[in-house]
């Protein structure tokens, strides 16, 4: 919740800086404000900006090309870092983001976000806040946990296959929409699905059954990533339930593509596509676990270490039951 309404309001807002102005007021640094999701949706529709995220938290900077272009005028190269989310009362997240680098903002810009100040409470995600008090966790967010698990199958495959199931584990760089959606748009929502069915489906490996199946090369070529994967697994005789389990859930989330949306206008918040972001993150999650727990009890492999948070199933998903508890609720680090 704000402090405004204390600090002389009106007087503070016709500063034109009413950030800049709590500032010189006394007002700490690291208090946090909150605002409504929807005061990024001209940084997510702007292709000038870049959203970089580290699950933890977001920073949103101008694009170097665009730095350097004299025609964008200097209010408009902005940058904010460390923001952080959370949920409001009625279950809709919002951002946190400090007093300093609300402060530096332009006018207009320190304008923009005070029309968007969110004044309920707010549960602020605890991953943020462990993160810049360097807390260790012994979670792991949902997101690293499923590179993870792409890292751990082709190492594992490696070692019993001498080849690898994935052409990819995205250790350099993962898909840039591989992230927390910010803002609940089908647009948002499907380049997040999209990133997934790149990282998974399409990221199979297709010569790594060349060896392993009774097929010509054309024909592998020619089949689907989940048809190739369900008949080598049937091959290692695993059990038809576990099979149908993973290529049910990653086959799930590939249909989640072909969502009808000539309904739907592709900015039209609609907050339920956090909790289908959810599901679909859980159900990959699941099924490439399964998949690890299949692998590791192939003969030709000796005992193979796992992390403990991902035996444990340490993960954090980013739920609003998860981050709706009291000891989160409006905190503040000073």
């Amino acid at each position: 919740m704000s402090n405004f309404k204390n600090n002389g309001g009106i007087n503070i807002i016709e500063q034109n800086k009413p950030f800049s102005e709590l500032l010189k007021k006394g007002n700490h640094p690291y208090e946090l404000f909150y605002f409504d999701i929807k005061v990024l949706k001209d940084f997510t529709d702007d292709p000038r900006y870049y959203i970089s995220n580290f699950d933890e938290r977001w920073n949103i900077s101008i694009k170097t090309e665009s730095d350097d272009d004299e025609k964008i005028h200097p209010r408009e190269k902005i940058v904010l870092d460390n923001i952080g989310w959370g949920y409001n009362e009625i279950g809709t997240r919002v951002i946190a983001i400090f007093l300093k680098q609300l402060s530096n903002l332009p006018s207009q810009m320190q304008l923009r976000f005070y029309s968007y100040l969110n004044e309920t409470d707010v549960y602020l995600d605890k991953s943020f806040i462990n993160s810049i008090n360097a807390h260790w966790s012994s979670e792991t967010s949902i997101f690293k946990a499923i590179l993870y698990e792409i890292l751990e199958i082709n190492n594992i495959c490696e070692i019993i296959f001498n080849d690898c199931l994935f052409e990819d584990t995205f250790e350099e760089k993962r898909p840039e929409d591989f992230r927390l959606i910010l803002l609940p748009t089908i647009k948002e929502y499907n380049n997040f699905i999209s990133s997934v069915d790149k990282m998974v489906y399409d990221n199979v490996n297709k010569e790594f059954f060349k060896s392993k199946l009774e097929k010509n090369w054309k024909t592998i070529k020619r089949s689907g990533s989940l048809d190739l994967l369900s008949e080598w697994l049937t091959s290692l005789n695993v059990e038809q339930e576990k099979i149908d389990n993973i290529i049910n859930s990653i086959d799930d989330v590939r249909q989640e593509r072909n969502i009808v949306s000539h309904e739907i206008h592709d900015n039209e918040l609609k907050i339920e596509f956090y909790e289908k972001q959810c599901i679909s993150l859980l159900k990959i999650y699941h099924a490439l676990k399964l998949l690890i727990e299949i692998l590791i009890e192939c003969p030709n492999l000796n005992e193979y270490e796992l992390d403990k948070w991902f035996i444990d199933d340490k993960i954090r998903t980013y739920s609003l039951e998860e981050i709706k508890q009291e000891k989160y609720k409006n905190y503040k680090f000073m």
